[in-house]
């Protein structure tokens, strides 16, 4: 079969090129260069379609535009419940949203549709919730519709080298690093796991994964999900 065509857009007015002046409110796009390389990893043709502007019209007629081009569009941003969001309803005009919301963290606000009868799926802005989204939840998905069957990742079973205290609501997909701990090989955390820091993954090896409403000791077996079975 021929490559998988992927628009790629960004959503954010705040949004600026790395090397560029921030003012106050901007940030760097990150996403751009992080899904770019993920997408590519996979053999996808990936075009950049550039910035989606904070405005339904505007963001309406470029998901139009890329939607009579591409086989399937991605979009990092706008799918918040943020006054300037706008891309959920645009989906809403020009095809129809599917789901919204997922029960992990991070990448909650993740969505998927069609737009006029395109493919949508729509990442959430923040860095760390981009990627993980775009590896663990779109990733299955651009490579069945490449035609692979065996689409989902194989996780490795490792102690945990840290405590889980609380349970939580929504799955963990924690950035970790491989160690070797007393009886083994243990995944030990970032400390930072908020979304918005995009440095524990680049310090990771791939993902510690807890899943929701459990309860983890130290040595106790979690699936861990290496970026390099992520990353093809």
């Amino acid at each position: 079969r021929r490559r998988l065509r992927v628009g790629l857009l960004s959503s954010g007015n705040e949004l600026r090129e790395p090397g560029e002046f921030l003012q106050p409110g901007q940030i760097y796009n990150a996403n751009r260069y992080s899904l770019c390389g993920v997408l590519r990893g996979l053999g996808l043709e990936v075009d950049d379609c550039g910035v989606l502007v904070d405005d339904l019209a505007t963001s309406r007629d470029a998901l139009s535009l890329a939607a009579s081009e591409w086989d399937v569009l991605i979009t990092s941003g706008g799918v918040s419940v943020g006054e300037e969001d706008h891309l959920k309803q645009a989906v809403r005009e020009l095809g129809e949203l599917r789901l919204w919301r997922l029960a992990i963290q991070p990448g909650k606000p993740f969505a998927f549709g069609q737009v006029c009868g395109t493919p949508w799926i729509g990442l959430p802005g923040n860095p760390v919730a981009a990627l993980i989204t775009a590896l663990v939840v779109a990733r299955p998905f651009l490579l069945r519709a490449q035609g692979r069957r065996d689409v989902l990742p194989k996780a490795l079973p490792v102690a945990a080298g840290f405590y889980w205290h609380k349970a939580n609501t929504r799955r963990q997909y924690l950035r970790a690093r491989l160690e070797l701990g007393p009886s083994g090989l243990q995944a030990v955390p970032h400390q930072k796991q908020g979304s918005a820091m995009l440095t524990s993954a680049c310090w990771a090896d791939g993902l510690a994964v807890v899943e929701a409403g459990r309860i983890l000791q130290a040595g106790e077996l979690v699936d861990f999900l290496s970026f390099s079975e992520l990353a093809v």
